[in-house]
């Protein structure tokens, strides 16, 4: 027998025009909600890595621009483009019959979410591994063990600390890229190959896949801007940046098609702990 004050997270259902009008309202301010929590968490997240990015305007460019400029921009720029993100995530991951951010939407009144207690241990242990794979790879593979990586993690040790590096990497890292690749990019991208893959069970799994693909493949280039700060960019830097945040990305996707944003936030998160303990034991 329920209680009326469980109608809150009951599933919603229509049944005429009036219905639908009314739930496609309810979702809406849902969304925004739920948008709202997202942008604010982002907020956070942008502000985490503001050392790192003062650090990296100052290699470049002696001038530095007054402090209340960089982080009003951070801030700024966090409302408009992760904001707009989130949103149209949301609306293109329940078109496209993905997850979203179940927890997120439950916070912002919408249908309870699942147990994710197993869901975030599961990607907990994901991320470490995929983290210490990324790690791995860059001083073996990519360094061919040399200490190139380690010139520049004691150059940035040298401005920021460990645990603001893995604060940004936490947060910036968990929840903006997160929201950005996952949420937005990937869910769009499902969403939009819905129209071209049909509705069968086997086409759409070969969409998501490839879906996955590419929002891991879009997640390394899109650290190309802060890589060429530091270096020259070539076909060998382009390379490394899209295998080694790839491996990250590929991991966050799939768990983000299986349980959600938080999950693939979590994966996320976790990567940095072995990748940024590496770099401390590199710079010591």
């Amino acid at each position: 027998m329920s209680k009326k004050g469980d109608t809150a997270h009951a599933p919603i259902t229509a049944t005429g025009p009036d219905d639908a009008r009314h739930n496609g309202g309810l979702m809406w301010k849902i969304d925004l909600r739920a948008t709202l929590i997202l942008t604010l968490a982002c907020v956070l997240g942008s502000l985490s890595i503001m050392p790192a990015v003062v650090a990296a305007r100052a290699r470049v460019d002696a001038a530095a621009l007054p402090w209340w400029e960089l982080y009003g921009s951070a801030v700024l720029n966090s409302v408009i483009l992760f904001g707009l993100a989130a949103f149209f995530g949301l609306r293109a991951a329940r078109a496209a019959g993905l997850k979203g951010a179940p927890l997120v939407t439950q916070w912002a009144g919408g249908e309870k979410a699942p147990p994710l207690l197993g869901a975030f241990i599961l990607s907990a242990g994901l991320g470490i591994v995929a983290g210490a794979a990324v790690f791995l790879s860059d001083l073996y593979i990519f360094h061919s063990g040399t200490s190139a990586a380690t010139h520049a993690a004691s150059d940035t040790a040298a401005t920021l600390s460990f645990f603001e590096n893995l604060l940004g990497g936490f947060l910036y890292g968990g929840i903006n890229e997160e929201v950005l690749m996952r949420l937005f990019v990937l869910s769009v991208l499902v969403y939009l190959g819905g129209f071209v893959a049909g509705r069968t069970p086997r086409g759409r799994g070969i969409l998501i896949a490839i879906a996955i693909v590419l929002a891991a493949v879009g997640f390394g280039l899109a650290h190309l801007p802060i890589t060429a700060t530091m270096t020259e960019i070539t076909p060998f830097i382009v390379l490394r940046a899209v295998v080694l945040n790839g491996i990250v990305g590929a991991v966050a996707g799939v768990l983000y098609v299986r349980y959600g944003l938080e999950a693939a936030a979590v994966s996320h998160a976790a990567a940095h702990i072995p990748m940024q303990t590496g770099v401390l034991v590199l710079a010591l």
